[in-house]
């Protein structure tokens, strides 16, 4: 038997694949229930086709703007797949004082945000070492047998964009910085003043690029940079009047949490270390003056140290973290208290974190076949017959936990509560060769219903705000992918599932019913009830796997989704490629 393919992490860990959830052991409450919706969606923006493609492997498969028209036997391409960094300014308003409030009541808002091109294909080659061609209706990953340049990998250089609310369009400003040639793509964008900053790992690990543009009148490119000590970013925080980053250490792995000290027309890229975390930060809120960051542990982390959740000491009123901090930070809750399989625990990192109504809530991520993966490597004696990996396939997959706490600093006064999860889990004795069920380390309950929102294949909390007064989560719902391409992802692998065992066998075996394909919105409308259905079919748009970012402005809620169904391009259907939405209160 084939052993299953070693896990290699990377930096970008952060898409789909498809896979099974484990809903394993009693759950208390009952699911989300879908209600009436909170908000009005218009599409702002979406990604246009830019390549022509012939075939796997076909050295025709150039981009669309040297074959405008696509020639007889190629088909359109979108690869620019996420929505990865948004950040929201002001549209710089002419006139005096007086003559921008009588007239321009609404100066509307620009969004910059940064794209990355078929991440799925990214992750099947670089995080889990698949090489092999995939192909589907909907998407392909040419991998190694791409002749096309760029030979041998599915990756494209990212773009930027800022899109005009009020003249409702869009421009393209990629042609600005060239080092995007070097980036993954652009993972973070976040603005402070007269500044936008977008940010983004180095396709060779080498470091994280930085590109800053000024909001005047002529988007005003700054410059760009690359902090070699750092190679992951991934989300931008404003706290106390200032501007704050997250990143990865290249040299240990662990977090550091980045302050912006620059100025304009001096050193514009110039930061500071205010926090330090044993893992890779992640997502930061802020809540009575203390920032608050997720991070990646686990097998993200070269010591594995727990994914969780990390607290700053308390600043002074308006008063900055700085360097002084960096040390004070202090660990306040950690994946193991939930997930009682220490294999299983290393694959789950913390995703989106929001203060709501004084409290902190946040979720987790598991990438889909990390489990299962880990699972046999930590254990190779473990049974490898077809019927015993597909049941390893589900009961080492966990679909996303939502939690809420008061954000004590004292980890051993610190108060969570289980809102969505499962209160027993799968665990695997690899001593005596058999599953258990076992209660979650901290014996909680959920309050209000099973882990993601109810549906098995949310398995990231990928974004979350605070928008009109409540609080939404935004999911990645990989039963699109699961549904065109379980077999041959688990077949390259190594992973042999029993005969037939297709999509429709995963979902009986989940003792589920079919979900909505498309990614999942919910929302809290206070801190008393559960949470509600905003969308449930990727606002539109079942391609739409992943509501990615978001970005609040005083009556709109900016959202931008992931969607890499890059064959996906037929006029009249759901597309393929980002877009970008316009969430308003009704």
């Amino acid at each position: 038997m084939t052993r299953p393919a070693t896990i290699r992490p990377r930096r970008w860990l952060c898409v789909a694949l498809a896979t099974a959830f484990a809903a394993f052991g009693a759950v208390g409450g009952a699911a989300a229930q879908a209600d009436g919706k909170a908000l009005s969606d218009r599409l702002l923006a979406k990604a246009p086709s830019d390549e022509c493609y012939y075939g796997v492997g076909d050295a025709r498969n150039v981009p669309l703007s040297a074959n405008p028209t696509c020639p007889s036997g190629s088909v359109r391409k979108v690869n620019q797949a996420y929505v990865w960094g948004l950040a929201a300014t002001a549209i710089p308003a002419a006139g005096t004082d007086e003559e921008r409030k009588k007239n321009n009541k609404d100066p509307g808002s620009r969004l910059w945000f940064g794209t990355a091109a078929n991440v799925v294909c990214l992750v099947l080659q670089s995080y889990l070492g698949i090489t092999d061609t995939i192909e589907t209706p909907s998407y392909v990953c040419e991998g190694a047998a791409r002749t096309a340049t760029p030979a041998h990998t599915d990756w494209r250089p990212p773009k930027l964009y800022v899109y005009d609310t009020k003249a409702k369009a869009l421009t393209d400003l990629s042609s600005k910085a060239p080092a995007l040639n070097l980036t993954l793509g652009i993972r973070s964008a976040g603005a402070l003043g007269d500044v936008v900053f977008f940010g983004g790992p180095a396709v060779d690990n080498s470091g994280v690029y930085l590109f800053a543009f000024r909001n005047d009148a002529s988007m005003t490119f700054l410059g760009s940079t690359k902090l070699a000590a750092y190679n992951n970013i991934r989300q931008w925080t404003t706290f106390n009047g200032g501007l704050y980053t997250g990143v990865r250490v290249r040299a240990d792995g662990t977090g550091r949490v980045l302050r912006w000290l620059g100025v304009i027309g001096q050193e514009v890229f110039n930061f500071e270390e205010v926090g330090a975390t044993d893992s890779d930060v992640a997502y930061l809120t802020s809540l009575n003056s203390r920032l608050y960051v997720t991070t990646w542990g686990g097998l993200n982390s070269p010591g594995r140290v727990a994914s969780g959740v990390w607290v700053s000491p308390q600043a002074g009123k308006n008063a900055p973290l700085t360097a002084a901090n960096l040390n004070q930070w202090v660990k306040i809750w950690d994946v193991s208290r939930y997930e009682p399989d220490p294999v299983t625990a290393a694959t789950v990192v913390g995703g989106a974190i929001s203060a709501y109504q004084n409290k902190i809530y946040w979720g987790m991520m598991q990438v889909p076949f990390t489990g299962v993966a880990a699972h046999f490597q930590a254990c190779p004696s473990a049974p490898q017959d077809q019927q015993n990996m597909a049941l390893a396939l589900v009961n080492t997959t966990r679909a996303i936990p939502v939690f809420r706490s008061d954000g004590n600093a004292n980890p051993a006064k610190t108060r969570t509560e289980l809102l969505y999860g499962s209160e027993q889990l799968p665990v695997w004795d690899c001593a005596n060769a058999m599953w258990k069920t076992v209660a979650n380390p901290a014996k909680l309950r959920p309050a209000y219903g099973q882990a993601g929102f109810g549906n098995p294949f949310n398995t990231y909390t990928w974004a979350s705000a605070v928008f009109d007064g409540k609080l939404y989560f935004g999911t990645f719902d990989w039963s699109y992918v699961a549904s065109e391409s379980l077999e041959p992802i688990a077949e390259a692998l190594n992973i042999t599932l029993p005969t037939g065992f297709d999509w429709t066998r995963l979902v009986a075996l989940l003792g589920s019913r079919q979900p909505n394909f498309g990614a999942d919105l919910w929302r809290f409308d206070n801190a008393l009830n559960p949470a509600k259905a905003e969308s449930t079919d990727g606002l539109g748009n079942i391609l739409n796997y992943g509501i990615r970012t978001m970005i609040v402005t005083a009556k709109h809620l900016y959202v931008g989704t992931a969607n890499p169904m890059n064959l996906k391009t037929t006029e009249g259907a759901p597309k393929g490629g980002w877009e970008l939405h316009d969430l308003q209160a009704r």
